[in-house]
């Protein structure tokens, strides 16, 4: 859908806002790195951490506020994505954002938020189905909070719809790769071992892209000769 005029500000407030709470904690960790232990830098930091975190943070103990600036920094970032999905609600790339800053959440064990980001990734690409990386995502989020790996076979799935929407990408076939010969799956890790060699082949042929590493072709390379 095309975006309004007002749906188009909401939507660059939101995502703007999304980057600037994302980056905070950063910040502040640039500026330690660069103090060359200044103790005036650390004390200055601490201050305006504490006003940022609304608790007091002393010097000695700026990594936990750090860490408390981060989590809530990366909640803050996830609602303004949210908003961004109200105002571009059929964009895939807005709900890919979105999906990837619930994502952050969620991997700090907020069960809700993980749902979100699933949720969002499969929205994105029930939205648009003709796009690979929408899949590849889906695929990136499912792996990411599969904690048992009962999951493989989603995240299989979901690259091989990815692999069908771009079939001439050889790193999403070495990701199969990766995951199904971790999950003992050896015939869909042979196949994707097979098929990424040749797909980097035409493409070093072509010179179409990048293709895949001297350290990834070796990698596929040892496990079929070691079959």
């Amino acid at each position: 859908a095309v975006l309004t005029l007002p749906g188009l500000w909401a939507w660059q407030t939101s995502v703007t806002q999304a980057a600037a709470y994302a980056a905070r904690p950063a910040q502040y960790r640039a500026r330690l790195e660069v103090s060359g232990g200044d103790p005036r830098v650390f004390r200055a930091v601490a201050d305006e951490l504490s006003e940022d975190i609304g608790q007091q943070v002393g010097p000695g103990n700026l990594p936990e506020g750090l860490r408390i600036l981060a989590d809530r920094s990366a909640r803050l970032a996830a609602e303004a994505m949210d908003r961004a999905v109200q105002a571009a609600p059929a964009d895939g790339p807005t709900l890919r954002s979105a999906s990837r800053a619930w994502l952050v959440v969620g991997l700090s064990g907020d069960a809700q938020a993980a749902e979100r980001a699933l949720a969002l990734a499969r929205r994105a690409s029930e939205t648009e189905p003709a796009s690979g990386q929408n899949f590849n995502h889906l695929a990136t989020v499912i792996d990411a909070l599969d904690r048992d790996g009962s999951r493989t076979t989603e995240v299989l799935e979901a690259l091989a719809r990815a692999e069908a929407l771009n079939p001439a990408s050889p790193h999403l076939k070495h990701r199969q790769f990766q995951i199904a010969r971790a999950a003992g799956l050896d015939e869909w890790a042979t196949r994707s071992a097979e098929s990424a060699l040749e797909a980097d082949d035409r493409m070093r042929l072509d010179r179409l892209g990048a293709g895949l590493s001297d350290q990834q072709r070796g990698e596929i390379e040892a496990y079929l000769d070691n079959r």
